[in-house]
């Protein structure tokens, strides 16, 4: 049908309308096809496939860094809980649910007295 149309032209116009087919013909194609009629290196496949390595890259490295920052603030609320609750125990640092000694909580207002004074008391030293 394409053909139909551009015999249907005058001379000149259809060796520029066979040039715009080619010109079309190569823009759609994909850079091996392009390699294989130009024998020129896709530099645009080239900088895409760098792209991805490097963010790539980008994701590990703050994955890495992301994981060490959780493990710190695991630890540090670890040695808080350690430090400013009262009758804490190593028991209650593993994540089993529910705990086996039970919840941690004040019940009466001596005890929250007492928490609160535990709690001076550790942020003094």
């Amino acid at each position: 049908m394409d053909q139909d149309i551009l015999d249907e032209l005058s001379p000149s116009d259809r060796s520029d309308g066979q040039r715009l087919r080619r010109h079309l013909q190569f823009f759609f194609m994909d850079p091996m096809m392009k390699w294989r009629v130009r024998h020129q290196f896709p530099f645009k496949l080239a900088l895409q496939i760098l792209k991805i390595i490097f963010i790539t890259i980008q994701l590990v490295l703050f994955a890495e860094l992301r994981m060490s920052h959780i493990d710190f603030m695991d630890d540090t609320n670890t040695v808080m809980r350690h430090k400013f609750l009262k009758n804490w125990n190593d028991d209650r640092d593993a994540l089993v649910y529910p705990p086996s000694s039970g919840r941690y909580s004040v019940y009466t207002g001596a005890d929250i007295v007492d928490q609160f004074a535990f709690v001076v008391v550790a942020v003094s030293f």
